[in-house]
């Protein structure tokens, strides 16, 4: 896990396999969870003392991605789920 979170450090998302998706939710902290009904279930995550949003892309890959502050993530996912609720009017 430690080095996906430290290729975050050059890159905006890492991408997870489904064994580095498991680690993260059973070690850390679920802050928020929302399910997309679109992509799957996106988290705000904890992870010793770093927050990261994780989602599903339209690959079927599990990102995550690391934030600044607690804030920016709840703002990340707001603008997220506004993004799938506007697919959902078409």
């Amino acid at each position: 896990m430690k080095t996906v979170l430290s290729s975050l450090k050059t890159n905006p998302v890492a991408v997870l396999s489904p064994q580095n998706l498991e680690d993260l939710l059973r070690q850390g902290k679920i802050l928020q969870e929302e399910n997309t009904h679109l992509s799957d279930i996106i988290r705000i995550i904890d992870w010793q003392g770093t927050i990261l949003v994780q989602e599903k892309t339209n690959k079927d890959e599990f990102i995550i991605r690391k934030m600044v502050s607690r804030d920016q993530a709840e703002t990340f996912l707001k603008d997220r789920l506004n993004r799938y609720e506007r697919m959902w009017d078409g």
